[in-house]
């Protein structure tokens, strides 16, 4: 039997997805949280622009590549990114002041990355 590290990945990115939403390890702070709250109104227009699976895609995929461009060891962050930028999406659309994430605490977590990239990219489309 071989070693399929993109099988062990997928089954870590269950684990992580799962707590992340029901019992968070930890909450990591919306980068840039005054910036997008003076941009609250365009912030949800946005965000609502993404119920269109289309426009959602494209987004995932920038965010994707900005990801990809960090160098980072394939992991969970990679496994779902589409799940994770709609946690993001969640947190702020709720006027949350943190994301959870249910992998670690330890703030350079690649799943906490993508979530200051998709902030980051948000507000550029302001």
């Amino acid at each position: 039997m071989n070693f399929d590290p993109k099988m062990m990945i997928g089954i870590m990115f269950q684990t992580h997805q799962h707590m992340t939403l029901n019992n968070p390890i930890a909450h990591h702070p919306i980068k840039n949280l005054d910036k997008i709250n003076e941009n609250k109104v365009k912030m949800k227009e946005i965000i609502f622009t993404f119920q269109n699976k289309e426009s959602f895609e494209l987004f995932a995929n920038d965010c994707s590549k900005e990801l990809d461009k960090l160098n980072l060891l394939y992991g969970t962050a990679h496994h779902g990114c589409p799940f994770w930028i709609s946690v993001v999406l969640t947190a702020i659309y709720n006027d949350n002041s943190t994301i959870p994430n249910g992998c670690c605490a330890i703030e350079n977590c690649s799943i906490n990355q993508l979530y200051d990239i998709v902030c980051d990219k948000l507000l550029q489309m302001v």
